[in-house]
């Protein structure tokens, strides 16, 4: 976990893999800290996938 912002009823979390960032938006408060690793199991109907280049989603 790099960034944890909590927003109300979601939170939100930037996450770094070796390749990429990921940026999760968690519909419950969670207490995550930066440097807390975590393991996220997303619902497929529930992801989405953006460009980098243009930031148009891609689903």
């Amino acid at each position: 976990v790099s960034v944890v912002e909590p927003t109300g009823s979601e939170t939100h979390v930037v996450a770094r893999t070796e390749a990429e960032e990921i940026v999760a938006v968690l519909r419950e408060r969670h207490s995550l800290s930066p440097g807390q690793p975590i393991f996220l199991s997303p619902d497929p109907d529930q992801i989405h996938l953006f460009d980098v280049e243009t930031g148009y989603r891609l689903n």
